[in-house]
């Protein structure tokens, strides 16, 4: 029970430090998304530029916790399986 406390810990700590803003590759993918949705809200019509761009922030805050999620669950699966390994080779 200790291991999986420590385990959960950690990738917590990994995955709100907010590393991968550090992250090139991060940066240019960011880039293009915020370009797109420039462009999109440029040809919209005045009435709804604002309705969708709260629509927009929704969508983006609630994929990035999913993908937070699902790198968490590699952190903690990739801790797991070092320590079985760890064992394994001691």
């Amino acid at each position: 029970m200790l291991k999986v406390s420590i385990i959960e810990q950690r990738a917590r700590e990994v995955s709100e430090s907010r590393s991968y803003l550090q992250e090139q590759e991060y940066r240019e993918q960011l880039n293009k998304v915020n370009q797109a949705f420039d462009a999109i809200k440029r040809i919209l019509p005045d009435n709804i530029r604002e309705q969708l761009s709260k629509l927009f922030d929704e969508y983006l805050i609630a994929n990035d916790k999913m993908h937070i999620v699902i790198e968490r669950e590699a952190y903690k699966q990739g801790l797991v399986d070092g320590i079985e390994i760890n064992k394994l080779l001691t």
